[in-house]
């Protein structure tokens, strides 16, 4: 027989009753969301370097390790894709607003990249490895890992058809002579600093070295 006061209300013992049931059955309710949550939610993922592809153009996370899964967001208003100019990997199509996901390539290097629905757009996707900063001299210019420790050893390879070298503008450093398709190395300078940098061969190739 349920317990009612004399105005025809639940006595206040079985209110208490069916709040504590109530707050046991959210209880369960927030522990189940939670589990569900935790089971969608995904680390890794969270975890992968990012490109951003927004108003036309790539952003974010353009230096990754060898073999990385990266994602890819798209926040322009069309669809994009992140495709290797030579072809060699690509994204899906990803619609405005969403993600996808590629894998960086194994070989250590700078790849060109554009997007299928706008050949217009250009890019660099850099791969190196961590603590081993690498430059790629691709189209008269300079790209890759321009960001380096005091002192660091750095690989530059030649990826045009002429010869180039990598030189700082005030002679303090340079690297020999790099011949099409082949790499050399050099030490950073140990002073923290901007050095502008250029091509003994081409002076009007300029970039900016960044020790930090």
């Amino acid at each position: 027989m349920r317990a009612f006061d004399t105005l025809g209300r639940r006595a206040p013992h079985t209110l208490r009753l069916i709040g504590a049931a109530l707050a046991a059955l959210l209880g369960i309710a927030l522990i189940a969301g939670g589990g569900t949550a935790l089971a969608t939610s995904n680390p890794e993922a969270a975890a992968r370097p990012l490109v951003v592809i927004k108003d036309f153009g790539f952003q974010g996370m353009l230096i990754v390790t060898p073999g990385a899964t990266v994602n890819v967001r798209n926040d322009d208003a069309v669809p994009h894709t992140l495709t290797a100019s030579d072809g060699s990997f690509t994204t899906k199509t990803i619609q405005p607003g969403k993600t996808a996901t590629v894998k960086a390539p194994k070989k250590v290097g700078v790849y060109a990249i554009t997007c299928k629905f706008h050949p217009d757009m250009a890019g660099f996707l850099t791969v190196a490895r961590p603590g081993h900063p690498f430059i790629s001299i691709t189209n008269f210019t300079y790209q890759g890992v321009l960001t380096v420790k005091p002192g660091a050893t750095v690989t530059v390879r030649n990826d045009d058809s002429a010869p180039h070298t990598l030189t700082a503008a005030d002679g303090s450093f340079t690297t020999k002579t790099i011949q099409p398709g082949k790499s050399t190395t050099f030490k950073a300078p140990k002073k923290a600093g901007t050095y502008p940098i250029t091509c003994k061969i081409h002076p009007d190739m300029t970039g900016t070295l960044t020790v930090a």
